[in-house]
């Protein structure tokens, strides 16, 4: 029974979360694409993209090529992997992702403040801060910086582990 009551508690957090980050985010979901270096995104995404799930190591179509390694593909490679297995389009599965950064980073932040501060309403609060911040959507928006805020939602998870862990 505790389990379903906890299954709850964080069901009514992410949707009052999501509620949020769709009054803020809604943009991510319409027609354009939004960004700064969009185009950049959506290029390396849809390479990825046509070659996947065999990637080469070389990219030939930038110049003389460029390569796949020591750079941030991590991002590209889990969008493009995501349109591949739900069969959409790239722009799809940026927006997607784009949209559900924010809201899982701060989901993340509310587990994180729950455990800590051992209440409900702190780690609700502490989501609701992260999502109303510009940081939050500056990020992507106004610097461009894709991979970064596809990534972001990993490191409250990986806080939360490491805290569970130790």
């Amino acid at each position: 029974m505790k389990r379903a009551a906890v299954f709850i508690r964080h069901s009514v957090v992410l949707a009052v979360l999501f509620l949020v980050t769709l009054y803020f985010g809604h943009r991510y979901l319409e027609k354009t694409l939004v960004g700064s270096d969009i185009a950049q995104h959506l290029f390396e995404t849809s390479t990825i993209l046509t070659h996947f799930p065999s990637v080469p190591l070389w990219s030939p179509e930038q110049g003389g090529g460029f390569s796949y390694q020591g750079v941030n593909y991590g991002a590209y490679w889990l969008t493009a992997a995501y349109a591949a297995f739900v069969r959409i389009p790239p722009e799809v599965a940026i927006k997607l992702f784009s949209f559900l950064s924010p809201l899982l980073t701060a989901f993340g932040i509310y587990l994180i403040a729950k455990r800590m501060l051992h209440s409900s309403l702190g780690g609700i609060i502490a989501g609701f801060f992260f999502l109303i911040s510009e940081i939050s959507w500056f990020w992507n928006t106004e610097i461009g910086l894709y991979p970064f805020s596809v990534t972001f939602p990993l490191f409250p998870f990986f806080f939360l582990f490491f805290d569970h862990l130790v």
